[in-house]
């Protein structure tokens, strides 16, 4: 899932987004810059419908597409059903199992940088958007995102609205160049508000991105709202573990942390290891010596001010 641009488009009328085209060494004509468009018009079922019944759309586009990493790319909002992607020529077909929709829901599908042209590998933004009821969520949220020390604007990173009970994702757009956003077709509720950065585009916030949460716990939509309190993204202190403990033969270990060991004590198997055994690589990994001769698994200790974090490797035969 991946993204001026407004990652967030309503589909009923897609915008061409500007998008730098790819420098080639041999040009058949003038370079194209414009990102494949789709013919909304022949798009079947029409974006919007209602009473949506089956599994599969199909979006014919304006010239030759080929499809970048789908299985990423393309995903469904509710996250209900895997999507399958093909292309035919110049018509993407999207597919999946239809009994796995919920009844009376609105669904959005975004394509992210998913669909390229053949040529010069412009993108094409889009959202689909159908419900399984007789009628369309319609609320919207919109909101900006600003760095938290120097209040400037932050692009690109996710900002989604996630259900109280099972944290499972609603709704989700990125942000543009002023760090706004926009989130559209939205039901009515209290969700949980987070903007962050998705380094591995995965809609799920990880301990090493950055994070913005409102000042308020919730977020409660009856109402479309444009939020005047911006999103405060920062860099979360992280818990100091050790991340990285591998065996060398016949008696080295490379010991790896995401904090500072300089001044860290080891132990291996409850033999505390001499200074003079260890060797400083880097502020926040260690070489250490010692006799495996007579073990097949070590228990590694590291501890210091900030931590103290356990690790257990095998050593095997073919590395002893």
């Amino acid at each position: 899932m991946r993204m001026a641009r407004n990652y967030y488009l309503v589909f009923i009328s897609v915008a061409l987004l500007s998008s730098c085209a790819q420098v080639g060494t041999i040009s058949g004509g003038e370079v194209d810059h414009s990102a494949p468009k789709p013919i909304v018009e022949n798009v079947q079922p029409p974006n919007e419908s209602i009473n949506f019944k089956g599994g599969q759309v199909e979006i014919p586009f304006d010239e030759f597409i080929r499809l970048n990493k789908p299985s990423e790319n393309i995903v469904m909002v509710p996250p209900h059903a895997k999507i399958d992607a093909v292309v035919k020529g110049k018509i993407l077909f999207l597919e999946w199992d239809e009994s796995q929709l919920q009844d009376n829901t609105t669904y959005a599908i975004y394509l992210n940088n998913a669909v390229k042209d053949i040529t010069e590998g412009n993108d094409t933004l889009i959202q689909y958007v159908f419900s399984t009821g007789n009628i369309l969520d319609s609320l919207s949220y919109s909101t900006t995102v600003l760095d938290a020390w120097t209040n400037q604007p932050i692009e690109k990173c996710i900002v989604g609205l996630f259900t109280t009970d099972s944290n499972e994702i609603v709704s989700f757009g990125t942000t543009n160049k002023k760090g706004e956003v926009t989130l559209n077709y939205l039901p009515r509720g209290e969700f949980e508000l987070v903007a962050f950065e998705d380094k591995n585009n995965d809609l799920e916030y990880q301990s090493h991105e950055k994070i913005a949460f409102p000042l308020i716990s919730l977020v409660s939509i009856q109402e479309s709202i444009q939020d005047s309190l911006a999103l405060r993204m920062y860099s979360p202190v992280q818990k100091p573990i050790v991340s990285t403990v591998k065996y060398f033969a016949p008696g080295a270990m490379i010991i790896g942390a995401n904090h500072d060991l300089t001044t860290s004590k080891i132990t291996i198997n409850e033999l505390k290891v001499g200074s003079n055994h260890i060797k400083q690589i880097a502020n926040d990994s260690l070489m250490v010596f010692f006799n495996s001769s007579k073990i097949s698994t070590a228990e590694v200790i590291v501890s210091n001010d900030q931590i103290t974090d356990t690790s257990k490797i095998r050593l095997s035969d073919t590395q002893k």
